[in-house]
């Protein structure tokens, strides 16, 4: 199969591609619950709970998911360390909040430096 699929590369990528397209109502929903359990430890039905508790909204802004193709969901904010859910995040906050706490040390003397203009 190997040897096939390098010596005919455009055509099996095309294949892939069509294949994906036909299937992507099929495999999106399965791929999402995978994706949960694996990184996170959870079930979508545990992510609906949570969506619920908090109202279906992000955790630090309180707006609704967008719904483009990246922010159709509200994310799953973690701590890195231990791997303990925070809460569900907005595309911005989470961006926001992975930012800031990469700088934290930065922001934080930046803040504390009594620099007035």
């Amino acid at each position: 199969m190997e040897e096939w699929r390098s010596k005919n590369r455009e055509h099996y990528n095309r294949w892939a591609r069509e294949y994906h397209h036909r299937r992507k109502e099929d495999i999106q929903p399965k791929t999402r619950g995978w994706r949960l359990k694996f990184y996170y430890g959870i079930t979508e039905k545990e992510y609906e709970s949570m969506l619920e508790a908090q109202g279906g909204k992000c955790a630090i802004c309180k707006n609704p998911p967008k719904g483009g193709s990246r922010s159709k969901h509200l994310h799953i904010d973690h701590d890195h360390d231990s791997g303990k859910i925070r809460g569900l995040l907005c595309l911005r906050c989470n961006t926001r909040l992975e930012w800031a706490m990469i700088h934290k040390e930065q922001i934080s003397a930046y803040l504390h430096s009594g620099r007035v203009w």
